[in-house]
């Protein structure tokens, strides 16, 4: 016995099958929400509503239409005096205008602002330069690793340029070893200054007297199973 408005799969061609999957992936994503925009960071934004709009299959008049109210006060108002004076006829003319008027510029470009970038930590200095270069789409490598190397601490800076890194990806992560490494070493130091657990010689690995001999012409020795290798960078 069928129930009624059950599809009989045996008798579905493939421009129904396509239709089924098609209104299936659009069901998907139903619950995904506008993100709203509230005049910070345009960039990010944007990117967020085109991925919106690529899983709608929206068209350029309902990509500004859903935008718009997904738009605050303030932005709506702009919207409606904008669009008085020069109607808004395709999405990438909308995103063009929206972004002169939301971009926080220091000195009239993004590239000064990124210059003027300067590091307290390698995570938090990555972070800041991530946000600045995601909207730098046509600056070319060596401005971008330049720029990155202009930020960091000069000994640093001086460490990663001599381990000869090749692109953005491996300065980055260069740069975040050796501000590991160096955060070690001053945690050991600040150990040894509180009087932490001694270190016996063989330890440590300095001479042990040989029989019938002075510490001086003594032999290395480095006991098996008394030191732990840690590999620094």
């Amino acid at each position: 016995m069928r129930v009624r408005g059950e599809i009989n799969p045996m008798t579905v061609d493939s421009s129904q099958t396509k239709e089924l999957v098609a209104s299936f992936e659009k069901g998907r994503y139903k619950k995904i929400e506008m993100p709203v925009f509230n005049g910070e960071n345009p960039d990010a934004w944007i990117f967020q509503a085109e991925r919106y709009f690529e899983m709608h299959e929206l068209t350029d008049e309902e990509k500004i239409r859903v935008s718009v109210i997904s738009f605050g006060q303030d932005e709506v108002d702009w919207y409606r005096w904008a669009n008085n004076r020069q109607k808004f006829e395709s999405w990438e003319g909308f995103k063009e205008r929206l972004q002169d008027r939301s971009r926080v510029y220091v000195e009239g470009t993004l590239l000064p602002q990124l210059w003027n970038l300067r590091m307290e930590t390698v995570v938090d200095y990555r972070k800041r330069f991530e946000i600045t270069t995601a909207p730098i789409l046509e600056a070319a490598k060596n401005i971008l690793e330049t720029a990155f190397l202009n930020g960091l601490h000069p000994a640093i800076k001086a460490e990663v340029i001599s381990r000869s890194p090749v692109g953005l990806e491996e300065y980055i992560q260069e740069a975040q070893l050796v501000e590991d490494r160096n955060l070690m070493i001053q945690w050991s130091m600040e150990e040894m200054k509180k009087g932490g657990p001694r270190t016996s010689q063989a330890q440590m690995g300095f001479y042990k007297p040989t029989k019938g001999s002075s510490q001086k012409s003594g032999t290395r020795y480095l006991e098996a199973g008394t030191v732990k290798s840690v590999t620094i960078p």
